[in-house]
């Protein structure tokens, strides 16, 4: 089949308006895919998650008569271990629940390291 000559710069326009809407909607416009909309709520809603749980953890540590040690624990430890020595304690288990979060368990030591 033989393409006319005079269509010839319509398809090429065709074929590049194509491509630079594509690429400025997802650079310049915001558009994504669903898979990366997907892990940013997720990213989201998890640090909602452990905004809104660590003060609960940070408040049943207060309760703890043993809470000065493990403080005193933290705050003489690496910051990789914080976790392995807040995690026995149970303060980052919420009431009710039977498993603690770890990004609860992290900013929670972090907290109680630096003094909250």
């Amino acid at each position: 089949m033989k393409i006319p000559a005079q269509a010839r710069p319509w398809i090429w326009g065709f074929c590049v308006g194509a491509v630079v809407t594509w690429a400025g909607g997802f650079q310049f416009a915001g558009w994504t895919f669903s898979s990366t909309a997907a892990d940013r709520a997720r990213t989201q809603a998890d640090a909602a998650v452990v905004s809104a749980l660590t003060p609960i953890c940070v408040a049943q540590s207060r309760l703890d008569p043993t809470a000065g040690d493990v403080v005193t624990r933290l705050k003489a430890s690496a910051s990789w271990s914080l976790v392995d020595i807040i995690k026995p304690t149970g303060w980052a288990v919420m009431p009710g629940g039977a498993v603690a979060d770890f990004g609860v368990m992290r900013e929670c030591a972090n907290r109680l390291a630096a003094g909250a």
